[in-house]
């Protein structure tokens, strides 16, 4: 049973980011897809990508610690603490452009060209 559990996290984590990737390879190559909801929509799924990889790399380091019972701080914990908050805020910040965006265009539908 946990054999599978772990597969399915892998699967989860390495699906995610396919489909981001798929998603920058679009909005990329695609003249259409060159609109301020699809860029907003790319930055909130470049966020994301980088805060998952910020705190896999969190979680990886934690393990390594625990497994060597190592308890004093090594030089990048502070920063990789930072990291995960300053990402935590860009991928906020991006959520909110997205509504700020969304509440422009619904309520001053002339304005937004």
């Amino acid at each position: 049973m946990v054999y599978s559990y772990r597969y399915s996290i892998t699967y989860m984590y390495y699906s995610g980011h396919f489909n981001v990737i798929i998603i920058f390879f679009i909005v990329l190559t695609d003249r259409t897809c060159h609109t301020v909801p699809m860029i907003l929509l790319t930055n909130s799924c470049f966020a994301g990508f980088i805060f998952t990889l910020i705190l896999f790399w969190m979680t990886i380091f934690t393990l390594y610690n625990d497994l060597q019972q190592i308890y004093y701080q090594d030089l990048f914990c502070n920063f990789r603490g930072y990291m995960g908050y300053a990402i935590c805020f860009v991928l906020i910040y991006s959520y909110f452009l997205q509504a700020i965006h969304s509440y422009i265009t619904v309520i001053y539908p002339t304005r937004l060209s």
